[in-house]
């Protein structure tokens, strides 16, 4: 018997004949031009830092190493194990946060960071899939039974998660978690004026968070200003790039930006691919995009639907966050490129998050929905 050969009903030919390889095969471009551009973007930064010029580079490798595995795990995984491990994830997280208060690593005026066993965690990043999962879960019981309360559970759970955030402050995760909540509650059906009262609340929130925090306001004000040292060299990036670029390694303007293999990695795409690769990493998250919200859409079960489409729609939306602020168009927000920038937490979070979109989509999901 070939191996995973249609006949082969070992579990993990099953899994290859019944998951998307379309979205698969889009992840894992992503991942391929991710550590192409780390391989140039890092090397500077890591010098620059006393590291080993491929420090980062052979970190990431590691990453990806656990991180694709975990990301064939959770898409093995059925609809009930996948809601009680977010049930977990979602409180150790939230756990961390509430530590994050009292003994968290500052960085740029922000506390985010917690260390476990000699390495840099940033628990925000795990609460996006939890959260998404989790709310579906709530709102999935809601639509079912209107009479019952979980749509207020769904309320407060949002509640408690921003003020956990906007203490560090994370405005930028906070605007992904509540954007995440709407976009959810938009697909089961809540009527435009709540639509609308809450994005003035989130409005409201993001005006407050100007005066309310120094971390904040110096961003918003350096974006009025011009940007900043960082997005001014980023900027500088994209303009030396071209249509085609400098080609691989042969970045200058990128080699001067501190975080250019995290926040501003797109800024090196932009001077070593030119706008032609920018435009083929924008098609790829399009794409993904794309494909996603048509696979969970074919589901019959709204849980399964509400969760897909949420986890790729916080995806695509924090691509879209990266890359505008980059270019200015918006004040930094510090959130890397999902399955491109450099970071361990980001890089585990979005393989967690895009295996349960795999394993909601596969074909056989709906029928073995428990």
């Amino acid at each position: 018997m070939n191996f995973l050969d249609r006949t082969d009903r070992s579990t993990l030919s099953l899994w290859w004949w019944t998951v998307d390889h379309k979205l698969i095969g889009l992840i894992l471009l992503l991942i391929i031009g991710g550590v192409m551009l780390l391989m140039s973007a890092g090397s500077p930064v890591a010098v620059s830092k006393g590291l080993g010029e491929y420090h980062f580079l052979k970190k990431q490798l590691i990453f990806l190493s656990i991180a694709i595995p975990l990301m064939v795990f959770v898409s093995l995984l059925n609809a009930k194990v996948i809601k009680l491990l977010s049930l977990l994830v979602l409180f150790v997280s939230f756990l961390c946060l509430i530590y994050i208060n009292f003994k968290g690593i500052e960085t740029n005026g922000a506390s985010r960071w917690i260390r476990f066993f000699g390495l840099s965690i940033q628990p925000s990043e795990f609460v996006k899939p939890s959260f998404a999962v989790i709310n579906a879960w709530l709102l999935s019981i809601w639509v079912s039974d209107v009479k019952s309360k979980t749509w207020l559970y769904s309320v407060l759970l949002l509640i408690i998660l921003l003020t956990m955030l906007l203490l560090q402050p994370d405005v930028g995760m906070s605007f992904i978690l509540a954007s995440t909540w709407l976009f959810q509650l938009y697909i089961v059906g809540i009527s435009i004026m709540l639509v609308l009262v809450t994005l003035l609340a989130i409005s409201l929130i993001g005006f407050s968070s100007y005066f309310l925090f120094e971390h904040v306001q110096k961003r918003v004000d350096g974006f009025i200003e011009g940007g900043g040292f960082q997005v001014g060299k980023s900027l500088e990036a994209f303009i030396n790039g071209g249509f085609f670029g400098q080609g691989f390694g042969e970045g200058d303007v990128s080699k001067n930006l501190p975080d250019s293999h995290t926040d501003f990695i797109f800024a090196v795409a932009g001077e070593e691919l030119g706008s032609f690769g920018c435009g083929l990493i924008i098609i790829a998250y399009f794409l993904i995009f794309l494909r996603g919200m048509i696979i969970s859409s074919t589901s019959t079960k709204i849980f399964l639907f509400l969760t897909c489409s949420a986890i790729i729609f916080q995806f695509c939306l924090q691509a879209l966050i990266h890359m505008a602020s980059t270019l200015n168009l918006i004040p930094t927000k510090g959130m890397t490129l999902p399955f491109i920038s450099y970071g361990g937490s980001s890089l585990l979070s979005t393989s967690i998050a895009m295996g349960v979109v795999l394993a909601f989509t596969r074909s056989q999901s709906n029928k073995n929905y428990e």
